[in-house]
């Protein structure tokens, strides 16, 4: 719920981390159950992963095409 009305909340690490945290103690994970981790590497290979799908998914030469030639 908190990400999808608070944009950007889990762009910050120590946010993320007090989330989790929090849900973990709830959840009645052990505390070093949390272990460290790069945002930024994670992040990145979701993006690519995102990118793999749709460059399968699309017909790739056909939007190259009219982003060089436009919409006739």
């Amino acid at each position: 719920v908190y990400g999808s009305y608070i944009h950007g909340i889990f762009d910050t690490q120590h946010v993320m981390d007090g989330l989790l945290r929090s849900l973990m103690i709830h959840k009645v994970f052990p505390p070093d159950a949390l272990q460290a981790h790069d945002r930024n590497v994670y992040r990145e290979q979701q993006f690519e992963k995102l990118a793999q799908c749709l460059r399968q998914s699309l017909q790739m030469q056909k939007i190259y095409q009219l982003i060089e030639e436009g919409i006739v």
